[in-house]
This record gives C-alpha cells, structure tokens and sequence, in this order.
C-alpha cells in the first residue's frame, strides 16, 4: 500500500522525511542527522511502524480521500503530545 511513498514533514521544530518501501519496511531520517528503520504494518486507520531493536511502535493516523493517502504526522511523532 505505502511501498514507494514518502513524507516530509515538521513535528516539534524537527524536519523529518518519512520512506516507506518493498517488504514493508520504513526509514525516518531527520533534519538532526539520525536515521532509523524498521517494519510497518497497516491497519484500519493506522499505521504501525515497529523499530525492531526496542521494539517500540509509532502509531500514524491515516485516511485515504479520493485515492490520496493523508497520514497524520504530526498525532504519530509528536513528543510534547
């Protein structure tokens, strides 16, 4: 569904770029300099992105309008919730 797509976005004054490809795997790089990756899985209304040496999961919001895929970043990233 995601494999090929990418975001970039802004959460807490931090650049992020978001890139989901083949075997389901995503890699978030930020405008700090640090790099991760894991799995994602999608499921209704979310995805789930899964860092595999915590095993730590990002919950993203999505909704697809009109064929367009809007995840929602910011509900996924933010830290000062």
């Amino acid at each position: 569904m995601l494999n090929g797509y990418y975001w970039q976005f802004y959460v807490n004054n931090v650049y992020y770029e978001l890139e989901f490809s083949a075997e389901n795997n995503f890699e978030l790089r930020t405008g700090i300099g640090t790099t991760s990756s894991g799995t994602y899985s999608v499921k209704k209304g979310y995805i789930f992105c899964t860092y595999p040496d915590t095993g730590y999961t990002v919950e993203i919001p999505y909704t697809i309008t009109d064929g367009e895929i809007d995840l929602d970043v910011t509900s996924g990233f933010d830290v000062q919730g």
